[in-house]
């Protein structure tokens, strides 16, 4: 009985001296316990994360006082239209922006298109390529239908053949008013069009995520010299901008970002303008969704004014009739010379067909 009793007394003593030191640690602890400050947790909140995204507003206006001039919009049909634009999902809503032309056909110039029209021009679309004409040569019906209007714009060079852009070539060397959209995945379109300018485009396309139009695609560039192009601007916003540069002439807008083909850093021109030359490397500030963001606006009318502002030649064909141009071709037996040497005059057809095919 004693040793139990000595038990009890032992435990009842060894729990009240753990109660009794539990209660004084914790009354010290808790008076050298610095106060906590409230976590703050603000970044988590989906508004404070979202980037900064561009104004949106104004309205499209043009200062030029010309009328009834004709322009022609190349369309890529829907057969050699190249893929289908890169899907951008803007952020807080259920819509998404498209980069790019292809998805659009005539909505992919609609903004560019009602303003010409709203200020008393006219346009015509075109979405064919070179046709086999008569059994001399190939006849070039977008030369046939340049012939007749004041300015071209495409937005698929590269669905063009390359009797098309020698047309187009000459087109703006006789005056006549040109737009290039070099969307990335047009760079050889782009190149054989504008190289006699000089204007040329590179492979990829330009993105950053630190400074963007709610995503990363969605790039600002800003005017970086005197261009009618640029007259009025601060900045806009291009979605999925290739590079556009012209040798020894400095870009009319640049942007800061990253390279996806080469993961380069820096600033990239993303637009050049020669005479009667504009190429830009982005085509989804013409799209209705994206006109009004930032100047794209102040953008489109300025384009619109350099469009209507040429002076092209009454027949700019006339002159270089050849393969390929309205009138060209060669007459029956053209290629035919007299034969010389004693030779039958077979490699003198050969030698003329060739020449010709090559003009």
């Amino acid at each position: 009985m004693n040793r139990w009793a000595t038990l009890l007394g032992v435990f009842v003593g060894v729990f009240v001296l753990t109660v009794g030191l539990v209660a004084v640690g914790g009354f010290v602890l808790g008076d050298s316990q610095p106060n906590q400050a409230d976590v703050q947790t603000d970044q988590w909140q989906l508004d404070n994360v979202a980037p900064d995204g561009a104004s949106e507003g104004g309205e499209i206006t043009m200062d030029s006082e010309e009328s009834n001039k004709t322009v022609l919009v190349h369309l890529p049909s829907t057969a050699t239209a190249s893929g289908t634009g890169i899907q951008i999902p803007l952020q807080g809503t259920d819509s998404a922006i498209t980069t790019g032309s292809a998805a659009g056909q005539e909505r992919s110039v609609g903004a560019l298109a009602s303003t010409l029209v709203a200020n008393g021009h006219e346009v015509e679309f075109y979405t064919q390529s070179t046709q086999t004409g008569s059994s001399f040569g190939q006849q070039s019906t977008l030369a046939t239908e340049l012939s007749d209007v004041d300015a071209f714009v495409t937005v698929a060079p590269a669905s063009l053949s390359s009797t098309d852009l020698a047309d187009v070539r000459t087109f703006a060397e006789e005056g006549g008013r040109v737009f290039v959209g070099a969307d990335p995945g047009q760079v050889q379109g782009t190149i054989e069009v504008g190289s006699p300018a000089g204007i040329y485009q590179e492979t990829g396309y330009v993105y950053n995520v630190a400074e963007n139009d709610q995503n990363f695609l969605s790039v600002f560039a800003e005017p970086s010299g005197e261009s009618p192009i640029t007259d009025g601007i601060e900045r806009v916003v291009f979605r999925g901008a290739a590079p556009v540069n012209q040798a020894g002439e400095t870009p009319v807008f640049t942007t800061e970002g990253q390279l996806t083909t080469s993961q380069q850093n820096g600033t990239f021109g993303v637009g050049a303008v020669d005479g009667n030359m504009t190429a830009l490397g982005d085509t989804s500030f013409l799209r209705p969704e994206n006109a009004y963001r930032a100047d794209n606006n102040v953008l489109i009318g300025n384009l619109a004014d350099f469009l209507v502002t040429g002076n092209v030649s009454e027949n700019p064909f006339q002159e270089s009739a050849g393969v390929g141009q309205p009138g060209g071709g060669t007459p029956p037996g053209g290629g035919l010379r007299p034969p010389t040497n004693g030779t039958s005059g077979i490699g003198d057809l050969d030698s003329g067909a060739a020449e010709s095919t090559s003009d």
